[in-house]
């Protein structure tokens, strides 16, 4: 996972954007968007963390307390896994 790449598609796209392109992505289809990642699962990763992201902040979250709770949201399935 890229956390760069999470803030840039947040950023970019709003959560609804996101989520299509993580469902075309499931489906096999082209994706409408450009996503950086080594592979599907690491672009369906940083999708699906966008839309999370994008929805805090689109909700009224500020931007950076965001990112560090989707951060910490994955360091804990990490320390969990």
């Amino acid at each position: 996972m890229k956390p760069a790449e999470v803030r840039r598609l947040a950023s970019a796209h709003d959560s609804a954007t996101l989520a299509a392109a993580a469902e075309a992505l499931e489906n096999g289809e082209t994706l409408p968007i450009e996503v950086v990642g080594d592979d599907e699962g690491e672009q369906l990763t940083h999708l699906m963390l966008a839309g999370d992201l994008s929805a805090a902040v689109a909700g009224g979250a500020d931007a950076r307390e965001a990112f560090r709770a989707v951060m910490q949201r994955v360091r804990g399935v990490l320390d969990n896994g």
